[in-house]
């Protein structure tokens, strides 16, 4: 789905290229934190948070760790492979390809299962500094969830539905253990995997007729997930980077109060291209300043993260820009933070992925028990195929739901904020805007004109 494909563009590339250039700038020295003249080791300090106080036998951190160092990489047979491809679609020399790769997998994906029956997960950090930090293997993270999707859509076109959905409840764990007190590359990880696990659940459910009882259990895991983990981005570890960051630059006291060293200004102009005015500004930047200003702009950060989007638009608030308010004077501090309003936009539409699948299960369910479409959402409810309807992050009422002659669309009015009749966008994003459409699934160019069914499917209709 398009929804994937936007987080995977953002959480990797992105997060990870502005991450790299700062930490070349700063790896260094263990320096003060809050109060610059007391030094601080920002490392164990992060690993307290991460872990907060809880045993290690409650952490999936390692099993995880050990299934990226099992997992197996696809051959070249399945390099072209996306998530829309659908298993009926694989070419004759593909097949017997893709087999022979998730059977090579399965030690990575019982590791995996261990991990996910953990209640917690986190990972241990080393280094001098948290610039020297080895983050997870994200690349291997995601690729193994894909994987795992691929054995569930494997499993679904045989009929086996049952352990399908076990699969992509497994990669759901799995994705929303990552959510919570974790840097946000982390955190952005967590949401490709589940965003993966989405997009399989979808082209699932659009190849393939589950029974209903099926679909109920499936529906039923989603919820227990969503309720037991947050979608909420925090910013507390990105919050100690920061104190790690200015401890290591404003080590220059000629002056009274902490400036930017001269070795420091040197390494920033020449990674950062600055112009000889801002070197200028640079200078002018205290220490103690930076750390109060470092505290306003996370603490607001960690406010406007619980707001979603149509809350924020309506009170007229756009992150970026109230950042740019907040650190106004200070030019050190804009430098090394992160995309907040994108990342917190990216944690909003992942939950209402999520709940769009939970709703479109209870659709299904609905059609198969009753013969027909709900006529509303809040039926759904009423009886009992629901436990609540799902909020729109983009606007003030539910995802929309419109029954048609013989389906249904649902969809998000997306980040333009307004209805476009359900007409398929990323998002709503770019000049024409549009809706983001979860149902009917979106397939690709070349076969929308041309269903693809399954033999479960057949077999299914057949009983």
């Amino acid at each position: 789905m398009q929804w994937q494909k936007t987080v995977s563009r953002y959480v990797f590339p992105a997060i990870m290229m502005s991450v790299l250039p700062t930490a070349a700038l700063c790896a260094a020295q263990v320096g003060p934190g809050t109060d610059l003249m007391v030094p601080i080791d920002y490392v164990p300090a992060i690993n307290q948070l991460v872990a907060a106080d809880r045993s290690e036998e409650l952490n999936a951190g390692p099993f995880y760790k050990k299934a990226f160092d099992l997992y197996v990489e696809r051959p070249d047979q399945l390099k072209q492979l996306n998530q829309k491809t659908w298993v009926a679609g694989l070419s004759a020399e593909q097949q017997p390809a893709l087999e022979k790769w998730l059977q090579q997998n399965s030690p990575a994906f019982d590791e995996l299962k261990k991990g996910a029956d953990k209640p917690h997960c986190w990972f241990r950090y080393e280094g001098g500094s948290m610039w020297e930090i080895k983050p997870p293997h994200l690349l291997k993270a995601r690729r193994l969830a894909d994987a795992l999707c691929w054995r569930a859509k494997v499993k679904a076109a045989r009929g086996e539905f049952k352990d399908a959905f076990s699969d992509l409840g497994l990669c759901y764990r799995y994705g929303m253990h990552w959510s919570g007190t974790g840097p946000v590359f982390e955190q952005l990880a967590g949401i490709t995997i589940t965003a993966i696990s989405n997009s399989a659940a979808f082209r699932i459910l659009d190849n393939t007729k589950a029974p209903a009882d099926q679909l109920k259990e499936f529906q039923q895991q989603l919820e227990k997930l969503s309720a037991e983990y947050a979608h909420i981005i925090g910013f507390a570890v990105e919050k100690f980077v920061m104190y790690d960051t200015a401890q290591g630059a404003f080590t220059d006291y000629n002056s009274g109060l902490p400036r930017i060293s001269q070795a420091q200004l040197d390494k920033m102009k020449g990674m950062l291209k600055l112009s000889d005015q801002q070197v200028q500004d640079l200078k002018q930047v205290d220490g103690p300043n930076t750390i109060e200003i470092t505290d306003k702009v996370y603490n607001y950060f960690g406010e406007a993260a619980r707001k979603t989007p149509w809350q924020l638009h309506k009170e007229n608030q756009n992150i970026k820009e109230t950042a740019q308010r907040i650190t106004k004077g200070n030019p050190f501090v804009p430098i090394f933070l992160p995309d907040a309003d994108r990342v917190t936009q990216l944690s909003w539409r992942n939950k209402a992925a999520a709940d769009a699948l939970i709703t479109t299960l209870a659709v299904l369910r609905y059609k198969t028990d009753k013969g027909q479409l709900p006529d509303k959402l809040d039926l759904l409810v009423s009886e009992g195929c629901l436990k609540q309807l799902p909020m729109d992050p983009y606007g003030d009422k539910p995802l929309v739901y419109k029954k048609t002659s013989d389906n249904f669309t649902l969809y998000s009015l997306g980040a333009d904020f307004d209805d476009d009749s359900g007409a398929p966008s990323n998002w709503g994003e770019g000049q024409k805007g549009g809706d983001m459409v979860f149902w009917p699934v979106q397939r690709p160019k070349e076969s929308a004109d041309k269903k693809q069914v399954t033999n479960a499917r057949t077999h299914t209709e057949k009983e």
